[in-house]
C-alpha cells in the first residue's frame, strides 16, 4: 500500500500502519487441502477481504485453491505449445508491417 502525501493527508503512513494486518502473522490458513471447503474458504476470503477499511487491512494471501489449474495451465491444454511460444515471444511484425493477415476476415465485413 502506497499512501498518497500529496492529495490524501488523512490516509497518511501512520493511518495505515495502524491498520495493516499480515495474514500470516494470525491463524489464517488460505490452501484448499480438500475440493470439499473450497466453497467455503472462498466465502471466509471474500468476507475477509470486505472488512471496513477503519478496522483493519488485511495483506497477504486470502484464498489459494491448488486444485484449479492456473490460468497457463488451462491456455496450455488449448494451445500445446503455448509455454514454449508464449505470446510475449511471437514475432508480431517485419519492418514495421503486421505479420498478421486480417484480409479475409475484413472482406466478411465489407459494405458496398
Amino acid at each position: 500500500l502506497q499512501p498518497c502525501p500529496t492529495y490524501n493527508d488523512i490516509n497518511t503512513k501512520e493511518w495505515y500502519e495502524k491498520r495493516i494486518r499480515k495474514l500470516e502473522d494470525e491463524k489464517w490458513d488460505p490452501v484448499v487441502k480438500d475440493p470439499k471447503e473450497a466453497d467455503e474458504k472462498l466465502v471466509k476470503a471474500i468476507e475477509r477481504a470486505r472488512k471496513p477499511m477503519d478496522e483493519e487491512i488485511p495483506i497477504g494471501i486470502f484464498y489459494q485453491n491448488e486444485f484449479v489449474p492456473t490460468y497457463g495451465e488451462r491456455v496450455a491444454s488449448r494451445i500445446s505449445n503455448y509455454f514454449e511460444l508464449p505470446p510475449a515471444k511471437q514475432i508480431i511484425e517485419h519492418d514495421g508491417e503486421s505479420l498478421t493477415l486480417i484480409d479475409k476476415i475484413l472482406e466478411k465485413r465489407r459494405v458496398v
